[in-house]
């Protein structure tokens, strides 16, 4: 494999990891996002001679940059108790940030999904269609149902443990598949569509 397309994917990962943890001391953020997404900017960035779709990936995850930046300031204290006496900006702030990263999610598993097909690893595909499938029906749901978690009581709070729990495990699903990829020998194939 080209070292660079090699570097490309570990990047893409560790990017990614950088923007699942959450690690604050004192309200401010120590891994912060936007340093996340610009690691997987620059990842996507090189994948795109593989494949188009990381184009589009990528200037989403260039627009989180900057969207992205306030949160390492924000405070991350938020309870089941106060989530609904929270300012409507910072729902809608919370629901545009996921709505982008699901979106970035699914353009890179079209993208692993046809560099998969085209290297013959059967294997592979159906672990990114599969993960793909379940991370989007989560998120979706997640998406949808978000508006209604204000008017509920306090006593849905287990089921809401549940399916976060359920989400950050296909996070972690997710994030394994750059590193997955970064160990198959690409051929020197025309990818992009």
């Amino acid at each position: 494999m080209n070292p660079e397309i090699y570097r490309a994917y570990r990047r893409l990962g560790w990017g990614l990891v950088f923007e699942l943890i959450d690690f604050r001391a004192f309200y401010f953020d120590v891994l912060p996002d936007f340093v996340g997404y610009i690691m997987i900017a620059s990842a996507l960035s090189q994948l795109s001679s593989l494949h188009t779709v990381f184009i589009k990936a990528k200037w989403v995850a260039i627009g989180m940059i900057f969207v992205t930046l306030p949160h390492v300031l924000m405070a991350s204290s938020v309870t089941f108790s106060n989530f609904g006496s929270l300012p409507l900006y910072l729902h809608i702030y919370s629901e545009a940030l996921l709505a982008c990263h699901v979106l970035i999610v699914f353009w890179i598993c079209q993208g692993f999904a046809a560099i998969a097909r085209a290297e013959r690893q059967t294997d592979l595909l159906m672990t990114v269609i599969t993960r793909r499938n379940l991370y989007m029906g989560l998120a979706i749901a997640q998406l949808i149902f978000y508006p209604f978690l204000l008017n509920v009581e306090e006593s849905w709070i287990n089921l809401l443990l549940i399916f976060g729990v359920l989400q950050m495990i296909m996070e972690v699903l997710f994030i394994r598949l750059p590193f997955r990829f970064s160990q198959i020998k690409i051929k020197q194939i025309d990818l992009r569509v």
